[in-house]
């Protein structure tokens, strides 16, 4: 009856490989938004564009060109634009169902052809178009689609979402941030 301990080696080794794959590729929560996970993947995607951008614009830089540091709560910030994003792409599938993809897509039509604007998205953010599409894009076109439906019920935007963050059920897995009430704070 050698067989069932190397059945249970391999398990082993398949369990031990997949946890290894999750977290290498960041494919675990770092918040849940109304139920919907937040993944550390994403997250290091929008930092790595954020920080790329504001060094290729030089945006925090000196007259001569010297990067200053990046600001302290960066990270906050963008964890903070995930958990918007979040909400109100929770708020499209409850109202849009399986058409959301296809409003999403008629709403961005013309950028996946757009060459020149992929070259620009590429350069100043570091990352690849379709990584750009993912965290800049496709959140942007779900804002403005549900802005335009709140526009059309006479509803304001700015105030959902505010009444959103406030009574969302956030929960941050980071001892270095905390959710207070509408927005991610930093630990000091």
């Amino acid at each position: 009856m050698r067989i069932k301990p190397l059945i249970v080696f391999v398990l082993m080794i398949v369990m031990g490989l997949s946890i290894a794959g999750i977290i290498g590729g960041g494919y675990y929560p770092i918040a849940i938004v109304n139920g919907s996970l937040v993944l550390h993947r994403d997250f290091r995607t929008a930092y790595r564009g954020a920080t790329t951008y504001y060094g290729n614009t030089r945006i925090f830089a000196d007259e001569k060109g010297n990067p200053f540091a990046m600001p302290k709560g960066i990270e906050a910030e963008i964890l903070n634009t995930l958990v918007e994003q979040t909400l109100i792409h929770v708020a499209l599938q409850k109202e849009l169902g399986k058409d959301l993809a296809r409003t999403v897509q008629n709403r961005m039509r013309g950028v996946d052809s757009d060459e020149e604007f992929k070259k620009a998205a590429i350069t100043l953010s570091g990352l690849r178009f379709e990584e750009f599409r993912s965290v800049e894009l496709v959140p942007q076109a779900e804002r403005d689609i549900l802005t335009g439906r709140f526009f059309l019920e006479g509803k304001k935007f700015d105030e959902w979402l505010l009444e959103a963050k406030r009574t969302g059920d956030v929960k941050i897995f980071s001892r270095a941030y905390f959710w207070d009430g509408g927005e991610v704070k930093g630990r000091e």
